[in-house]
């Protein structure tokens, strides 16, 4: 039987509280390249900017892993893709090889091999792959270490490139390989701290270059919004994209390879087989290879969607504001961060199907028509069950700032966005609790009965509009602070603003050093994030893991078992960006861990942040579920748009 785990092995000594180079010839010269292109072939050309997917893969603590070892690395997620792309350039056959032309730009790392910008065909990468180490031969077309591949001047005279020698091949694809962040860009070269490549610099790239493809393809997270889809409509027929975070693995490029030498495909066919080996493909289904989404979009479909969205939009009416909050905060989240307060993205679908559910505007039908002939095929993982191939501004009042002209899908929608942020924000009344059949005297709860379950049941509402209802799991470290462990999202029951909550029995998550009994542990941190389509919980917090900010996620059973848990690094840019990283980090012998804890400060009534101890595996990290020996609350918590909060009365376990 489980041990009750003492309060002082939880909390011991808690504690408060990438310059941009112009592009040059380099060591070889653009100019002195020779046209080679054949109208029958395909082109396949991929942007691949390493940064830290390439530099800093173990021990994962933002040093590159040459500086850290004194010695190259032929580890990265970069080199393996460009192993993968050969391995499945090698399996063709020799008709198949005459086909297809490929052509890559890669760099944009602090690796020796990697610093700055190289261009190799297809017979270079495989010369250069002999000593497996990418990025130190001499078969380049071109090549400037001191080039910024998060520039758009390098991005520009790479499309130059392309086009100038492959613009005759009947048939063109790119891909951009990379960190993506949605409407606010794509691409950090790691040698030049987090400079993006803005979705207006990307279409300027395109125009300036004269380059127009077939398909392009976003190997890169949170690029398959609308506002990303709006701005290479004119340079492509389809687009591949994921809504979410991309787990580092990305595409599988043995089987990208594969699918663009079959030169009879046509490209929706070829965009349903990328789209299907990115989920399905077994070399790529690790245990921590969550949140995977892909999908197939017909560009030329865009301008309908967003004639029809404007349109819509027109009907919102912000007297309906609680119900088009619920609509959002119901929506499938993309790109979110707890502590921060904010999430990129939502799925556009399921926003829209919400609202119609309220009956908050227009029916919304013939922008769900425009978006189904837009979106020809998508496909999730269990993770993200309401994803549906399109996202949009997730109306975050954390990102209004970064969201404006360039960024914005349109006029009207950037005029409804702002009036539903600027709605929000003006709210200055907290939530209404009312406890309704329940004393606080002596610790004695009268308790109530919702379908033959004992609990707490409440009225809770608000002027505006409720973001969120809470079960907040707490350890009273005093009478001023309470540690928030974790929580459970509340939905309304039978009647309007009718909430109920079961008893906390004082049990929690429970994460060890080895073994559970006699090993080091620590009760982290798990807040209530989404349900997967299995109907298991994800839940989410912040960490540092070896001295780098991460968002932690637990997958959880009905059972309270942790059937799996991984970590996505992010970075906070100069401009305040919170900036997420696609590598998904499963913890292992050597790493140390620290959870962010939300304390509810009972004086000044306001939630901050603090840190709590940390601890190092020198075993394989495991899991359990016990009770905390400790002092023990639970409370409901009310929050608005704006963040106001409200709390209940406190609920202590004896």
């Amino acid at each position: 039987m489980m041990k009750n785990i003492k309060i002082t092995t939880i909390f011991a000594l808690l504690s408060f509280f990438y310059a941009c180079s112009t592009t040059n010839l380099g060591n070889t010269s653009l100019e002195n390249t020779q046209i080679n292109s054949s109208k029958e072939k395909t082109i396949f050309s991929i942007y691949m900017v390493g940064g830290n997917l390439e530099d800093d893969v173990k021990p994962r603590n933002n040093i590159p892993d040459e500086q850290e070892l004194g010695k190259i690395s032929t580890a990265g997620a970069g080199s393996n893709d460009l192993r993968e792309l050969i391995e499945g350039y090698q399996n063709l056959s020799n008709e198949q090889k005459a086909n297809l032309d490929i052509m890559v730009a890669f760099g944009g790392s602090r690796k020796d091999g990697w610093k700055g910008i190289k261009y190799a065909d297809i017979n270079c990468l495989i010369k250069d792959s002999d000593d497996r180490y990418f990025g130190n031969d001499t078969c380049y077309k071109y090549k400037d270490e001191n080039s910024n591949m998060a520039s758009s001047e390098t991005l520009e005279t790479f499309f130059k490139y392309v086009k100038n020698n492959y613009g005759n091949n009947k048939r063109k694809v790119v891909d951009l390989w990379d960190h993506g962040f949605a409407y606010l860009g794509m691409g950090q070269d790691s040698r030049n701290g987090n400079q993006l490549i803005s979705l207006q610099k990307i279409k300027e790239a395109f125009t300036n270059s004269n380059l127009k493809v077939d398909l392009i393809g976003f190997d890169a997270c949170l690029m398959g919004s609308i506002e990303v889809a709006k701005t290479v409509k004119d340079f492509s027929s389809y687009m591949v994209a994921s809504e979410e975070l991309e787990p580092a693995h990305g595409w599988n490029y043995t089987d990208t390879v594969n699918i663009l030498a079959k030169n009879n495909s046509s490209f929706e066919s070829i965009g349903k087989s990328i789209v299907d080996s990115f989920i399905d493909n077994p070399d790529h289904k690790e245990e921590f290879s969550k949140y995977k989404t892909l999908s197939l979009i017909d560009l030329k479909k865009v301008d309908n969607v967003i004639q029809k969205l404007d349109i819509f939009s027109s009907t919102l009416n912000m007297d309906n504001f609680s119900n088009l909050l619920n609509a959002v905060q119901e929506s499938q989240k993309f790109g979110d961060a707890n502590k921060n307060n904010l999430s990129y993205t939502i799925d556009l679908i399921n926003w829209i199907n919400n609202i119609k559910k309220s009956n908050s505007g227009s029916s919304g039908d013939s922008v769900l028509k425009a978006l189904s002939e837009m979106v020809i095929y998508s496909r999730h993982d269990d993770s993200k069950p309401n994803s549906n191939g399109i996202s949009i501004y997730s109306l975050s009042k954390n990102m209004e700032n970064k969201y404006g002209e360039n960024e914005a899908v349109s006029k009207n929608w950037l005029d409804f966005s702002r009036s539903f942020v600027r709605f929000g924000i003006n709210d200055f009344v907290n939530p209404v609790i009312k406890e309704e059949n329940f004393g606080t005297k002596s610790n004695k709860i009268s308790l109530c009965n919702n379908k033959d379950q004992l609990g707490h049941c409440l009225d809770i509402s608000d002027n505006v509009g409720l973001k969120s209802v809470e079960q907040i799991f707490s350890i009273k470290a005093d009478e001023r602070y309470y540690f928030n462990i974790g929580s459970k999202r509340l939905k309304e029951i039978d009647e309007k603003n009718k909430y109920f909550t079961p008893v906390w029995n004082g049990e929690w998550f429970l994460l060890c050093n080895g073994n559970c009994e006699t090993g080091l542990s620590i009760f982290p941190t798990a807040y209530y994030n989404s349900y997967t389509e299995s109907g298991n919980s994800i839940y989410s917090s912040d960490a540092v893991i070896n001295s780098e900010d991460v968002i932690f996620y637990m997958e959880v059973d009905k059972n309270n078992n942790v059937v799996s848990e991984w970590a996505v690094p992010y970075t906070i840019s100069e401009k305040g960006e919170v900036l997420l990283n696609r590598n998904q980090l499963k913890l292992n012998i050597g790493d140390t861990i620290q959870f962010y804890y939300q304390v509810y400060d009972n004086i000044n009534k306001k939630n901050i942040w603090k840190k709590g101890e940390s601890i190092t595996f020198s075993a394989i990290p495991k899991w359990s579920f016990a009770k905390i020996d400790a002092k023990k609350l639970y409370y409901i918590q009310a929050e608005d748009y704006k963040g106001n909060i409200s709390n209940s009365n406190v609920y202590e376990i004896n």
